[in-house]
């Protein structure tokens, strides 16, 4: 977090809120297998034996209604937690900059065409990598290109076709 400028409480936070969706999530998921237990090894058997059971059915209402009330939360604790997530970056790469001018400090691997300066012989440092602000070069000299080959480059006609 210290690479990219913010704070790293932002990681604690997120860790906090994800605990707590995990909490939640098997908390529900207990719930359930308490209700399917309930249902299974209690209700069932007593309708079967054509025995009262208003108390256990009563019971198995309430732990489903404590399972909507989980429910309705969940999604809004997930929401926090995925919208803290977001103001977390990825992982910087130990190769790139840091610096907060990032574009005065991208790192130029490459050009293209290649300018005259990067083929000259007895330089102090090789021309690339270096940091975008402090890269000095010219441009080839390019020629202006015809109006055929202007048209041949964005697909702008079929010389082939047009001889048929």
């Amino acid at each position: 977090m210290k690479k990219r400028f913010k704070p790293a409480e932002w990681v604690d936070e997120v860790l906090a809120k994800d605990v707590e969706w995990r909490d939640m999530t098997s908390q529900i998921d207990q719930i359930r297998r308490d209700v399917n237990s309930l249902q299974k090894n209690i209700i069932a058997p007593k309708k079967k034996a054509k025995e009262p059971c208003d108390e256990e059915v009563a019971q198995m209402k309430d732990m489903q209604k404590q399972i909507k009330a989980l429910e309705k939360e969940l999604p809004e604790i997930a929401k926090v937690r995925d919208s803290l997530l977001n103001k977390i970056g990825n992982i910087v790469d130990p190769e790139v900059p840091i610096s907060k001018e990032e574009e005065e400090d991208n790192l130029v691997v490459g050009l293209y065409p290649l300018p005259p300066e990067a083929s000259e012989e007895g330089r102090e440092k090789p021309l690339l990598p270096d940091a975008q602000g402090k890269i000095q070069y010219t441009l080839p000299e390019a020629k202006p290109l015809q109006h055929d080959d202007l048209l041949w480059r964005i697909g702008g006609y079929e010389p082939q076709r047009g001889q048929q």
